[in-house]
């Protein structure tokens, strides 16, 4: 380019009331001549907003949505912008009503990542965002073995009908607070003679039951049998806040 053109160029722009000393001047009449500049001006934005994310939070995963959702608002902002100027009302009110759920979702969105970064709450927020969680105590759970009373059952002896002394039926059971742990119900027994039997009983995840019995054909002689049900429960012992 010659010295000529140059200095043309130059007595132009002055024409046209613009310096080249002002950048105003010069923005405003490329985006005049390309309005594609908007476009450009507004991805060099989203790239420094960006770079001020990352700069505050990281790289993680809070990084990583605050610039996708800053990428969808932006896409959002589009086509609301191209609904709205639809003379068609219903263009219009879809728009508005587009405008409204985005900025209810944003405005909820801000204060829960704001809370997870701040105080760590909400907490399930809070931990997928890899930030530090305020969860309150974990649920911990505490095991024990615990045994009903002991109950005995007989059949025969003094004072017992002879012949046709009734076989003798008792039933020991446990029961908790918390719950049973499945196949950890178990039985003692104190003390047996033959002719006896225990066997399971009814059983759900808060009691467990067995059914004693004693049996005898020599009415004059007692036959017993002393035990208790026994399980191991499982009590929490926190709570989630």
């Amino acid at each position: 380019m010659t010295f000529e053109t140059a200095l043309g160029r130059y007595r132009l722009l002055e024409r046209k009331g613009i310096s080249m000393l002002d950048p105003i001047s010069i923005y405003r009449e490329a985006r005049k001549s390309n309005p594609v500049l908007d476009l450009a001006f507004a991805v060099a934005g989203l790239a420094a907003i960006a770079s001020i994310i990352i700069g505050f939070v990281g790289s993680g995963k809070l990084a990583i949505i605050s610039i996708s959702l800053l990428f969808i608002a932006m896409l959002l902002f589009l086509v609301i912008s191209y609904a709205i100027n639809k003379k068609n009302s219903i263009f219009t009110i879809l728009g508005n009503v587009v405008i409204i759920c985005t900025a209810l979702f944003f405005i909820t969105l801000l204060f829960a990542s704001a809370g997870a970064l701040l105080i760590g709450k909400p907490c399930y927020w809070a931990k997928f965002l890899e930030l530090e969680a305020d969860c309150g105590d974990p649920i911990t759970f505490e095991d024990n073995s615990v045994c009903g009373a002991w109950v005995t059952a007989y059949s025969g002896g003094r004072g017992e009908p002879n012949p046709g002394c009734p076989d003798g039926n008792a039933t020991a059971c446990v029961n908790t607070n918390g719950s049973i742990v499945q196949g950890s119900a178990y039985y003692e027994i104190k003390g047996r003679t033959e002719r006896t039997s225990i066997k399971i009983g009814a059983i759900n995840n808060k009691a467990v039951c067995y059914n004693l019995n004693a049996h005898t054909g020599a009415c004059e002689i007692r036959v017993s049998i002393t035990a208790r049900a026994c399980a191991v429960e499982r009590i929490s012992k926190s709570s989630p806040i």
